[in-house]
């Protein structure tokens, strides 16, 4: 059996950002607030740093 790609916390983290997307993309008369902003900006800067290592660890394996 192969490893997991993904930990349970790097997926709960791109499911969110999945989720936000499709809010953004489909939520055309309401307005995003900077809290909200705030927050999947630092979720991504954190999936940034910390995904292409777990992808590199997957690859190596």
């Amino acid at each position: 059996m192969r490893p997991a790609l993904l930990t349970d916390e790097l997926f709960d983290g791109m499911n969110r950002l999945r989720g936000f997307r499709h809010f953004v993309r489909h939520a055309y008369v309401t307005e995003i607030g900077p809290t909200q902003l705030q927050a999947n900006l630092a979720l991504a800067l954190q999936l940034a740093t910390t995904l292409p290592p777990a992808v590199n660890g997957f690859d190596a394996n």
